[in-house]
């Protein structure tokens, strides 16, 4: 049976005690209603915050993604730069500059595979 059927039901039986009970269940009946409104704005808010979650895990994916890429970027173009090198004699200031920069970002990142021993063959190059 419904609420309003049974709040009208009530309420027309008469009497100050059916009155107050009506009223009672009319006063259960919105507190539930606002139960069930609280309980779908949870739902809701969980369901946003679950969503940012995910949002933010697809960010983070994303940046590990552009990290390889920095990565792989950074090595070959430095095995070129040293590969450039490895049958000349000398090397210029602003060229040897960029390079040694470089090298420094490769080991940061926490590189040392055959580019350090490329590096060490350019490393002793005299500047010109």
């Amino acid at each position: 049976m419904s609420e309003t059927v049974l709040v009208v039901l009530i309420t027309s039986m008469g009497g100050t005690f059916l009155t107050v009970l009506g009223a009672i269940i009319q006063q259960i009946m919105a507190a539930k209603n606002q139960i069930l409104e609280h309980k779908k704005t949870q739902v809701a808010a969980e369901e946003t915050r679950h969503e940012n979650q995910v949002g933010f895990n697809d960010l983070k994916a994303i940046f590990v993604i552009q990290e390889k890429i920095i990565d792989l970027i950074l090595c070959d173009r430095l095995r070129y730069l040293l590969k450039s090198y490895q049958d000349k004699t000398e090397v210029a200031y602003a060229d040897k500059e960029i390079i040694v920069e470089m090298y420094a970002v490769y080991q940061q990142r926490g590189h040392n595979g055959t580019i350090k021993t490329m590096f060490e063959i350019f490393d002793k190059l005299p500047v010109r």
